[in-house]
């Protein structure tokens, strides 16, 4: 059944590039904030611990209902279910249209949104040096191939719905991290403890499906 939902979550995928600004889920942004607020009370534990209970308490509602629909009417609940998760495990938006948009920009010679779309990309900083600022870019673009589509297949084919927006629920925790302390090093300890943690937990399960698209 598994494999019956990848297919038709890859071509909803496809066809559904309309619905696409659905899967940015700014409410689970602010639900995760909050998270990471709670658990910068608690700095006598380990940060690693806290932040994988926090994306377990994440997955949770997804593992319980996997489990309940199991095989009933034929498994298509599930199969329904499962293209649903996939359908907002991935993305949340297109990397081909990101990287349409800076190739855009780059025949149009236009410096300023150069900029700006190697920045969406790159998720940072870029560097003054067009060579330099290509290169990152075609990085960023392999890392985010991975963290998009990628290792979502592959958390899917291993774990189902529940494997799949687990790798999704810790690129998300890594995001709302990483964008509440970014690289400063002067941060609270605690908060760059989570940050850190974060970052480890989604490296993990980025690692083996790096290494597959690479």
């Amino acid at each position: 059944m598994n494999f019956i939902a990848l297919l038709l979550g890859l071509v909803v995928e496809r066809l559904a590039t309309k619905f696409f600004h659905l899967r940015r889920l700014p409410w689970l942004d602010r639900l995760i904030d909050a998270g990471l607020r709670q658990l910068q009370k608690l700095a006598t534990w380990p940060a690693l611990l806290l932040v994988i209970v926090l994306a377990l308490l994440l997955v949770l509602p997804v593992a319980a209902i996997s489990l309940l629909l199991g095989d009933t009417l034929a498994g298509l609940p599930y199969v329904a279910f499962a293209v649903f998760v996939l359908f907002f495990s991935f993305g949340p938006k297109d990397i081909g249209e990101d990287v349409d948009e800076y190739c855009s920009a780059l025949e149009e010679g236009n410096k300023e949104r150069i900029e700006e779309t190697a920045i969406a990309i790159v998720e940072g900083q870029v560097p003054d040096d067009e060579l330099q600022c290509i290169r990152k870019v075609e990085q960023a673009v392999c890392v985010h191939a991975n963290n998009r589509l990628f290792a979502v297949v592959f958390w899917f084919l291993v774990l189902g719905p529940l494997g799949a927006w687990a790798y999704r629920v810790t690129d998300l925790l890594r995001r709302r991290a990483v964008a509440t302390v970014g690289d400063d090093e002067n941060a609270d300890s605690a908060t760059a403890l989570l940050r850190n943690a974060a970052v480890s937990l989604h490296g993990w399960l980025a690692w083996i499906p790096a290494r597959l698209t690479s």
